[in-house]
């Protein structure tokens, strides 16, 4: 998954959803990493609907309350619901 994330070659927008539910699942399990956290938060400030709910459930299972990325998530959830778009 790493190796996904971190190469030159674009990730397209189903390829970066099904990794990081990989990552969440893989949390889950018990095992814990230090990467995937940028890609959850691309997911978040994608223009999707699927992108988002996927960057928001991710993030709700991965981050901890005083981890640094908080603050832009909420700032990208006012956002969200202040939008017209559904």
């Amino acid at each position: 998954i790493k190796l996904k994330f971190t190469a030159k070659k674009a990730m397209s927008s189903y390829d970066r959803r099904k990794y990081v539910w990989k990552l969440v699942y893989t949390y889950m399990l018990g095992y814990e990493f230090d990467f995937g956290h940028n890609e959850t938060i691309n997911l978040i400030s994608a223009a999707t609907p699927n992108e988002k709910q996927v960057g928001y459930l991710a993030a709700a299972v991965l981050f901890t309350s005083d981890d640094e990325s908080i603050p832009l998530i909420l700032e990208t959830m006012r956002h969200d619901l202040h939008s017209p778009r559904d």
